[in-house]
């Protein structure tokens, strides 16, 4: 495994990207490879610093110690895994990652924390989901007047939802990723990931309205479709 030492040759990004491209244990490889490139993270890897990490619990590191460059790496490569899980979708997967990093629950990816260690696995989930929903609890607040009649098909009463509670938030989690699933290769999904602004409202309440009227339609394959996560077990 390589350790990165001070390079004042080198910026954050290219050090990132030298560690990605020479890990063979990171799973989601050019999708980061391509965030890098892109120059898609500097707002979040400008405050890496150069201080170490402590590994635990690690069935594949023999050290000790990575530095914080890697663990950031291990951190964003855990998120994207858990992203993909929710959204199976990969022409918009960079898009997503990068409005859920704006959220400031990202910070959980800059914490001197090992991402796989069992002792760390509820909180980062619990930062995970909330970098993943808070977009789409923000707009469904927003919108909740127009879409009220869609709602009360759904039985979802979003001015009660408290994303501070966990069963909350899976019930938002669910729902997301199977507005996701219904809706699958539809574009009009970025907007489940992006907080809507004043100079887009209505064009964003009309993709609201396609996504989860396209929902109700299928209400019914839905109910299968929960149904088989049930009976197998599939939890995100």
């Amino acid at each position: 495994m390589q350790t990165i030492m001070n390079d004042n040759k080198k910026n954050k990004g290219e050090i990132l990207y030298n560690i990605t491209k020479n890990n063979n244990y990171i799973k989601n490889k050019i999708i980061i490879l391509a965030l890098l490139e892109e120059k898609k993270l500097y707002n979040i890897i400008k405050d890496i610093t150069d201080s170490e990490v402590t590994v635990s619990g690690s069935a594949f590191l023999k050290q000790d110690k990575i530095s914080e460059y890697d663990n950031f790496i291990y951190f964003l490569d855990s998120f994207i895994t858990y992203v993909m899980r929710i959204i199976n979708n990969y022409s918009i997967i960079d898009n997503v990652i990068i409005e859920c990093l704006k959220n400031k629950e990202s910070n959980i990816l800059l914490e001197k924390i090992y991402p796989y260690d069992d002792n760390n696995i509820s909180r980062i989930k619990y930062n995970y989901e909330l970098m993943i929903i808070s977009n789409l609890y923000y707009n469904l607040k927003e919108f909740s007047n127009e879409l009220s009649g869609r709602y009360n098909i759904l039985k979802l009463d979003i001015n009660n939802i408290d994303i501070t509670n966990a069963d909350d938030i899976d019930k938002l989690i669910n729902l997301l990723e199977e507005l996701c699933f219904i809706n699958k290769d539809n574009y009009y999904l970025l907007s489940l990931f992006t907080k809507v602004k004043e100079d887009n409202y209505d064009m964003y309440l009309s993709y609201y309205e396609r996504l989860l009227d396209n929902y109700i339609d299928n209400i019914n394959f839905i109910k299968e479709y929960q149904l088989f996560k049930k009976n197998n077990n599939i939890y995100l």
